[in-house]
């Protein structure tokens, strides 16, 4: 099931999959509405065993608020049959009985085709698509969308309902083209937008705090003049071609000129229409596919392994499912969901036992070297791979590599003053923490999750210089331990 970007997805949460169903729950503010989506595989019309999937269906019918039942039931019956198809499947009397319960009623109107295919001589066109809903608001009953054909043997179906309220809909966030960083011009501005920085002075840590707001704010209106953003609509596919998009021209050309006369002939130019545009979408698929791997292989060797290692597990989705625990409610909605794993991944602090050391004699403090060469900055900079994931300020490596090589002066002041005044500068603390799942495990444990925290590509350069020298000042002074 896809869900429209424009609704945020603070409101979407998933509270049912499987092969056959999946259900999702919008929360609005007057009601809760519960969205199902199920196929059922075709049935004898004497079988009288109800599905497994209607049962679990009359189950999540039982969440109070709007309901909206749809799919391929593959079923038929009087009430939305063709007056010219008299057959009749007995399940269909079961799940009338089902969404009666709800007051849900048919708002497919009787006798739409929803499959209309050839088979031989014969010109099936039957009504097996269905949805019921107890919402009343419904702005355009169903009805056949010949724009959104994709040559099966299902029509499409659009309808729409009128919720009532306006969605915060969230801004469209742009993605930069990083690979097309324009250095020359970057370095420019940046040296156009710092130019005062070197008149700070550090000798304290709010001065150090505002000498990086200064800095993060002079980086990113370099980046935005620098660095473009991709172009395109969001749903764009590498592999697309004009060829592509003639080939699907013409099958749904084909496809409405079959619904429209249908016989043999027609079916049979759609048929291989139909074909002849598969094998060109897989055709420019494939070329594109060798060309990335092509580029990958030569930029980053391991890259290509670690995809086809991935793929080979199956196919990931990028939501959470119901997560449950021990005595606690389970967590639907994507704020429960965040709740519950922050609980559990972030224990409350533990005050540590300090009585142990209140008269402890430290040996004689370590004379170490006060000043960070060049060499110890730029090596903890270019140590990091360019295209990881930034922190919360967004700024990747690419950029901090760029500023290591020309402008590493304003970087090196920077971590000699944290040095001198042992300090961690406050825009080094936030994070953003990712959870990623763990292979094999039950995603509806929280435990199955691994919390990953993204940090500031400057501070993490910090960090990296400090534990260089503390691991050199260990070593030069035989302070670990020899195994």
């Amino acid at each position: 099931m896809y869900v429209n970007k424009r609704i945020p997805r603070s409101r979407i949460s998933e509270i049912y999959k499987d092969t056959n169903l999946i259900s999702l729950k919008m929360s609005t503010t007057k009601e809760d509405i519960y969205i199902h989506n199920l196929y059922i595989e075709p049935l004898s019309h004497s079988t009288k065993d109800l599905p497994p999937i209607l049962t679990t269906l009359r189950d999540l019918l039982k969440n109070k608020g709007g309901h909206i039942i749809l799919g391929d039931f593959n079923l038929h019956h009087p009430l939305w049959n063709s007056p010219t198809y008299d057959k009749h499947h007995y399940i269909a009397d079961d799940l009338l009985d089902i969404v009666s319960v709800i007051d849900a009623v048919l708002y497919t109107p009787k006798g739409l085709a929803t499959r209309d295919c050839q088979r031989g001589i014969h010109h099936e066109k039957t009504t097996i698509d269905l949805l019921f809903s107890n919402l009343e608001n419904i702005e355009t009953i169903p009805r056949i969308n010949e724009d959104l054909e994709q040559s099966s043997d299902h029509l499409p179906i659009e309808t729409s309902f009128k919720i009532g309220e306006t969605l915060n809909i969230p801004p469209n966030t742009k993605k930069r083209l990083w690979n097309s960083l324009n250095s020359e011009l970057f370095l420019s501005i940046l040296d156009r937008e710092t130019s005062y920085l070197a008149n700070l002075s550090l000798n304290s840590r709010e001065s150090i705090d505002y000498y990086i707001d200064l800095l993060m704010k002079a980086i990113n209106i370099a980046v935005d003049i620098a660095v473009p953003y991709k172009r395109g609509s969001q749903y764009d596919k590498g592999f697309w071609t004009q060829e592509c998009r003639n080939e699907v021209l013409n099958t749904r050309c084909l496809r409405r000129l079959y619904t429209r006369y249908p016989n043999i002939e027609t079916w049979n130019l759609f048929k291989r229409q139909r074909n002849l545009k598969g094998k060109v979408l897989s055709k420019a698929k494939r070329a594109y596919f060798r060309e990335r791997i092509e580029k990958l292989s030569i930029q980053e060797p391991w890259s290509p392994f670690k995809w086809a290692k991935k793929r080979d597990k199956g196919a990931s989705t990028l939501s959470i499912p119901i997560l449950r625990k021990k005595d606690r409610n389970p967590a639907i909605s994507l704020e429960e969901k965040a709740a519950f794993l922050r609980e559990h991944a972030f224990s409350r602090t533990i005050e540590a036992d300090l009585s142990d050391i209140l008269n402890y004699r430290y040996p004689r403090p370590l004379e170490v070297e006060d000043r960070l060469t060049t060499d110890e900055v730029l090596a903890a900079y270019l140590r990091t791979k360019p295209d990881k994931a930034p922190g919360p300020d967004g700024v990747p490596n690419r950029v901090i590599h760029l500023l290591a090589r020309g402008r590493i002066a304003l970087l090196e002041r920077l971590f000699q003053a944290c040095w001198d005044l042992s300090y961690h500068p406050r825009a080094f603390h936030k994070a953003i923490t990712v959870f990623i799942p763990k292979e094999g495990k039950d995603q509806s444990n929280p435990s199955a999750y691994r919390p990953i925290a993204l940090l500031s590509t400057l501070g993490k350069a910090l960090e990296s210089v400090v534990a260089s020298k503390l691991k050199d000042i260990s070593e030069r002074n035989n302070l670990l331990p020899k195994t």
